[in-house]
C-alpha cells in the first residue's frame, strides 16, 4: 500500500490507548462534562515501550516491530477565560526483516498547541488546537516501510505518525443536562499544510482537509452509569503536488460502555465500538483501497486498595476489510496500577499488558502475532 495512504489513516485511525482513556473517564463519570472541562494545571510525561513479533516471519515479510515512544504534555489556566495546552513526544520505531536487516525510524513527532475558551457558563467553548510540524514528516523509503507498519489498523501501537507537515483544527463544542442526561457536541475542521512525503522524487503531498462532529451522552440508571459516543468523519481530496490524488471516504466512530459497583469500593465496567471506513478511490481511477471495519470488545474493574488503585483491563480488536487482506484480531489482557507519590502530589501509573492474536497477510496465508507493551506514567496535580 502506498505510504500516502498509511499516513493518510491517521486521521480516523481509532486509537486503542484513546479508547481506553474514554473508558478511563467514564470510569469517573464525567464523558460528556469533559468537552466543557476546567481545571488546575495538570502535567505529564510517560515510556512505552511496545513489541510484537510474528509467528511466520516469511510469511509476513518481517520477524518484530517495535516502537518505543517518550509522550509529554502540560495543560494550564493562564487566564480565568482561557486554559491552554502543549503536546509532544519522541518516538523511535524499529522493524527487523527476515533476513536480518534493520529499518528504523527516530525523532519528534509534531507538536500540538491547543487554546480553549469557555463560554456561556464554561458550557459552551470554541477551541484552536495547532500542529507544528517538529516532527518527521519526509521518508526515506526505508523509514516509509516502517512507518507504514506502525500505521496499520491492526496493531495498536501508541503512535500512528511522527510528523503530518503541520495542520490546524478549529471547533465549537458544547455540554448540558437534558433531563437525566448530560450531553454534549462538537463540531471542528481541520486543515492541514502541504509538505514532502519523500526524499527521492518530487512528492508535495497536502492532506484533504477534515469535517467531523461528536455527540455524547451519559447518565445514571441506579447505581450503574452509561455512556456513548458517536463521531462522523468527512474528507477532502488528498493532493500530490496541487493535484487531486485521493479520496478518502467518510468514517463514523461510536462507543458505548456501562459501569456498575463493583465490590465495597471497586467499579467494573464493558464497553463495545465501531469504526466504519468506506472505501477511498484515486483520482485518476487506478484503483481503489477496501472499506474497513473495526471493532473493539473489553471491559476492566477500577478497585482501590491500600497503597492506590489497581485497574485490570481486558480488550479485543478485530479489523475486517473487503478484499480480506491486513485483517484479524488482536487480544489484550493487563493491568495497570495508579500509585501517589511525593506526598500525593503526583501519580504514578506503571502498566503491563500481554497481546496475541492473527493477521491474514495474503489469500490463504496467515500469520500468528505475540506481543507486550510496558509503560509508565508520572502524572503531576495526584491522584483524579
Amino acid at each position: 500500500m502506498s505510504p500516502v495512504i498509511r499516513l493518510r489513516h491517521r486521521h480516523t485511525h481509532w486509537h486503542w490507548r484513546g479508547a481506553v482513556a474514554l473508558v478511563g473517564m467514564l470510569m469517573h463519570g464525567v464523558v460528556a462534562r469533559e468537552m466543557a472541562a476546567q481545571g488546575a494545571t495538570d502535567a505529564g510525561a510517560a515510556v512505552h515501550f511496545e513489541s510484537y513479533s510474528f509467528g511466520d516471519p516469511a510469511a509476513a515479510g518481517l520477524k518484530r516491530v517495535s516502537l518505543r515512544t517518550v509522550p509529554l504534555r502540560v495543560e494550564f489556566q493562564p487566564v480565568r477565560w482561557a486554559r491552554v495546552g502543549i503536546r509532544s513526544a519522541f518516538a523511535t520505531g524499529v522493524v527487523d526483516r527476515v533476513d536480518g536487516t534493520q529499518n528504523r525510524i527516530s525523532g519528534l513527532t509534531d507538536t500540538e498547541l491547543s487554546v480553549s475558551l469557555p463560554l456561556v457558563e464554561d458550557r459552551v467553548m470554541v477551541a484552536a488546537s495547532l500542529m507544528l510540524p517538529f516532527g518527521k514528516s519526509t521518508f526515506t523509503p526505508d523509514e516509509a516501510r516502517v512507518a507504514g507498519i506502525i500505521a496499520a489498523d491492526l496493531l495498536p501501537f501508541a503512535l500512528t505518525h511522527w510528523g503530518s507537515g503541520g495542520s490546524l483544527d478549529v471547533s465549537t463544542q458544547a455540554a448540558g443536562t437534558v433531563g437525566l442526561l448530560n450531553v454534549g457536541a462538537r463540531v471542528g475542521y481541520q486543515l492541514s499544510r502541504e509538505f514532502a512525503l519523500l526524499e527521492q522524487g518530487q512528492f508535495a503531498y497536502r492532506p484533504g482537509g477534515q469535517l467531523y462532529a461528536r455527540i455524547a451522552a451519559d447518565g445514571n440508571i441506579g447505581d450503574s452509569r452509561m455512556a456513548a459516543q458517536l463521531t462522523a468523519y468527512t474528507f477532502g481530496d488528498d493532493q500530490r503536488n496541487s493535484q487531486n490524488l485521493y479520496r478518502t471516504g467518510n468514517r463514523v466512530q461510536g462507543l458505548l460502555t456501562y459501569s456498575v459497583p463493583a465490590g465495597r469500593t471497586g467499579r467494573a465496567q464493558a464497553y463495545v465500538g465501531a469504526l466504519r471506513r468506506e472505501h477511498g478511490t484515486f483520482a485518476d481511477g487506478s484503483v481503489d483501497t477496501p472499506a474497513q471495519t473495526m471493532l473493539l470488545v473489553g471491559g476492566g474493574w477500577r478497585q482501590p486498595f491500600a497503597y492506590g488503585v489497581l485497574i485490570p483491563l481486558v480488550d479485543v480488536r478485530l479489523v475486517s476489510s473487503n478484499d480480506g487482506l491486513g485483517q484479524g484480531y488482536i487480544s489484550d489482557a493487563g493491568l495497570t496500577a495508579e500509585l501517589p507519590v511525593f506526598g500525593g502530589r503526583a501519580t504514578l501509573l506503571p502498566g503491563l499488558r500481554a497481546r496475541f492474536g492473527t493477521l491474514k497477510v495474503r489469500a490463504g496465508v496467515e500469520s500468528g502475532i505475540t506481543g507486550f507493551d510496558l509503560s509508565a506514567t508520572l502524572r503531576l496535580g495526584g491522584a483524579r
